[in-house]
């Protein structure tokens, strides 16, 4: 995971579930990022991160250099979680970084974002739907997401996401 979908999730009221649902693995650089004082959540990350909640891994120097792509294109903490994906780590990538998912596309790395984990949720009858409808809301509201990328998250066939249901 990225620290932006972390941080969108958490915003959202999600985190916890996502914790709940899914072993949670990030890189060193995406816990620097999430920890930083000032941060939205840093303290609960900080917490999160101290108790063991969230594997994290050190992937500087580690594996294909290229594993996300062109280093120049994307930051420390997309390139690092699709580092840790080529090395093993993890099932697929919760990303909400364009030039992150289009590195996954390239690659077929299996990713979400974070508005789609909130479907898959509830698809998955992890939450009713009022919480989705909320958190969705929220999450359309806060996050980057272009009109398409709402759409195909709410509209997308169950058969298309099944693959990432907890």
């Amino acid at each position: 995971m990225d620290s932006s979908s972390a941080i969108l999730l958490f915003k959202a009221g999600m985190f916890e579930l996502a914790l709940a649902c899914y072993t949670v693995v990030i890189p060193e650089s995406v816990e620097q990022e999430l920890t930083r004082p000032g941060r939205a959540g840093a303290d609960f990350f900080s917490m999160v991160c101290s108790q063991g909640l969230m594997v994290i891994y050190d992937a500087t120097g580690q594996g294909d250099e290229n594993a996300g792509g062109s280093p120049e294109k994307l930051g420390p903490g997309e390139r690092d979680a699709l580092s840790l994906y080529a090395r093993g780590k993890g099932d697929f990538i919760v990303v909400d970084d364009k030039k992150a998912a289009q590195s996954c596309i390239k690659k077929k790395i299996p990713y979400v974002n974070a508005l789609l984990l909130v479907r898959i949720f509830a698809d998955s009858g992890r939450i009713r739907q009022e919480s989705y409808s909320a958190a969705f809301e929220k999450l359309a509201q806060i996050g980057w997401y272009s009109p398409r990328i709402v759409s195909f998250a709410r509209t997308c066939e169950r058969e298309r996401i099944s693959y990432f249901f907890p």
